[in-house]
């Protein structure tokens, strides 16, 4: 699963008239009971294929695999679409069918257009700042671009943000995902590998088997042993011992920003604050069936270095009401109060 290179690149198949993974007797679907079979007769047979195919090619497909209740939410999917005598008649149906899954990602599109003129991403910087009584604040965007050089300089220039700020900070280190809704991880991982230490930060996982780990070293964001992204002249790691870090999320922290979160998750004396995350926590997979109808759902689960698998996003240690544009920022407070604690060291109350 090489694809799974960030939490946006899509995993593309196509489904026309079969399922599209190939599946021996033991992975098949569990047998269709007589409820099932009604169901299935009030569908002309044109719209029957066209949906058993769609449905075959989502389950065989997506990463939750055969512990989950495929069989009561096929019934409640066919049932809707009572009466389909067309393949589009049964469109309302599958985009049920897909908001019912857990991971995110679940999305429905009857046409495709590329347009290959089309204006390339904002560039996007990570910002830094120090806070009174002496916290570090890492605002880390989204950043979208595959290109690996953009991708190269997003990272080497965070970095270097952190660096010029680094020997100011004596009360720990905020990392403020709160406006992270998601793209290349990978730069972003880099941006803050002296934050997350170096080895194994979280991997992928299909159907309860990993597919690629996450790692950081020397500057370099790794799914297994290739290289995705690289801040150079990289700065020390900053331990745990070190420095404490909270980390801010909230329901605008989505996909790739919650790969971050994961990465995060596991490191000692780090705590979370804010609301839950979007519930994106997977890498999305794309099929396209026979009538040009794309659909995507969530190809791999993300997991934290400590094995925990997140299937529908991520909640915070310390719950805080409070968006990041409103003053004051509740969620910040709260982060900045228990660093000052954590770390003894107190400045201005905020």
């Amino acid at each position: 699963m090489r694809d799974l290179i960030l939490a946006t690149v899509l995993i593309t198949v196509v489904a026309a008239g079969c399922a599209t993974r190939q599946h021996d007797s033991s992975d098949s679907l569990p047998p269709l009971d007589e409820e099932l079979a009604v169901a299935r007769a009030q569908l002309s047979t044109q719209a029957d294929r066209y949906l058993d195919s769609a449905l075959d090619s989502i389950q065989f497909n997506h990463a939750v695999g055969p512990t989950f209740d495929w069989e009561e939410l096929r019934l409640a999917t066919i049932e809707r679409a009572r009466g389909a005598n067309e393949p589009k008649d049964t469109y309302g149906a599958i985009q049920f069918f897909l908001s019912e899954l857990p991971g995110g990602h679940s999305s429905f599109r009857e046409s495709v257009a590329f347009d290959g003129d089309a204006p390339k991403p904002p560039a996007t910087r990570v910002e830094v700042s120090l806070l009174d009584p002496g916290a570090g604040r890492i605002v880390l965007p989204q950043f979208v671009s595959v290109d690996r050089a953009a991708s190269d300089t997003f990272a080497t220039r965070a970095q270097r943000a952190i660096a010029a700020t680094s020997s100011r900070v004596s009360c720990g280190w905020i990392v403020d995902l709160r406006r992270n809704g998601g793209g290349n991880m990978w730069p972003m991982i880099a941006a803050i590998g002296p934050l997350l230490g170096e080895g194994h930060v979280g991997l992928s996982e299909v159907r309860g088997q990993p597919v690629g780990q996450w790692s950081y070293l020397d500057g370099m964001a790794m799914l297994d042993s290739t290289v995705l992204a690289h801040a150079r002249n990289p700065i020390l790691t900053i331990p745990p011992e070190a420095a404490a870090v909270a980390v801010l999320i909230g329901r605008d922290t989505g996909s790739s920003g919650e790969a971050i979160a994961v990465a995060l998750r596991g490191r000692a004396r780090t705590r979370f604050f804010g609301e839950s995350t979007g519930g994106a926590t997977s890498s999305p997979m794309s099929i396209t069936l026979s009538d040009g109808v794309q659909i995507q759902f969530a190809g791999a689960f993300f997991v934290d270095r400590e094995g925990t698998v997140y299937r529908r996003g991520l909640d915070p240690d310390v719950a805080v009401d409070g968006r990041w544009w409103e003053s004051p920022d509740a969620v910040l407070d709260a982060a900045v109060r228990w660093l000052a604690v954590e770390m003894n060291c107190f400045g201005e109350s905020r």
